[in-house]
């Protein structure tokens, strides 16, 4: 189950299905980030879960213009 996601920015926004996986499952984590901010970015998504991988660290980046 995932516990927890902590975005480094205000300009980002997760949302993801609050109910526990079930084993061999998946679930879906939507991010969204500020566009209006303009220029190169790069973000990290911390995802805390009941795993012995936890905590996840995901990336993304990109330009806006």
């Amino acid at each position: 189950m995932i516990e927890d996601v902590k975005v480094d920015c205000d300009c980002n926004v997760v949302n993801w299905e609050r109910i526990p996986i079930k084993i061999n499952n998946s679930t879906r984590l939507t991010v969204s980030y500020n566009n209006h901010i303009k220029g190169y970015f790069k973000r990290v998504i911390v995802v805390n879960a009941n795993a012995s991988t936890s905590p996840l660290f995901f990336t993304f980046s990109g330009k806006t213009i």
